[in-house]
């Protein structure tokens, strides 16, 4: 019966991960009286085969537990320190995000400015060119009449044919300006000598 009992109790000690090893049996005694089961002593060591005893085993084993457990504690920080690593560059790229969309609307604006100076440019060229035209057609418009007060000068004050050729001139002239001026624009050159 005894025999069953410790077949019982190295099976509840092996399926509880106490005992791992095979049953050994103890050394033989000299001085032992009986045979097998019957001798006096421990018959049969419980522990790793290397000379840990039961006891032993179990603080090995909580040393380990511990030990789990200061590393769990461990994993624990790092993982607390990770998160708040992440929710710091999480920050970052939606600080940088921000940044991002204010420079692309900033490159946008600035886009918008460089063709509204583009524009504004070529109106310029434009203007130039209508004022370079007008200072010419007030040229041309100066020299007919110093013209026109030329041939007075130097005409005779009874002299008719000239007074109605000058006359002539000047509605030619009129008529010339009033029609480029319905039209939109101006002659280019005029009727004068």
């Amino acid at each position: 019966m005894s025999r069953i009992n410790t077949l019982l109790t190295w099976t509840c000690l092996a399926s509880a991960g106490i005992w791992t090893g095979a049953p050994a049996l103890a050394a033989a005694d000299d001085t032992a009286v009986g045979i097998g089961a019957f001798r006096p002593g421990a018959t049969l060591q419980l522990g790793d085969g290397v000379g840990n005893s039961l006891l032993e085993r179990l603080r090995t084993l909580e040393m380990d537990r511990d030990q789990a457990r200061l590393d769990l504690a461990a994993r624990d920080r790092l993982i607390g320190e990770l998160k708040r690593a992440l929710d710091d560059e999480r920050t970052r790229s939606e600080a940088l995000t921000s940044k991002v969309q204010f420079l692309e609307h900033a490159r946008i604006s600035l886009e918008n400015a460089r063709q509204e100076i583009a524009d504004r440019g070529q109106k310029i060229e434009a203007l130039e060119l209508q004022l370079a035209q007008s200072e010419v057609q007030r040229l041309r418009s100066e020299r007919f009449l110093y013209d026109i007060a030329s041939d007075l000068l130097a005409s005779d004050l009874g002299d008719i044919a000239t007074l109605t050729a000058i006359q002539g001139r000047l509605r030619a002239r009129i008529v010339n300006t009033e029609t480029m001026q319905s039209v939109g624009t101006m002659p280019k050159k005029d009727g004068a000598k």
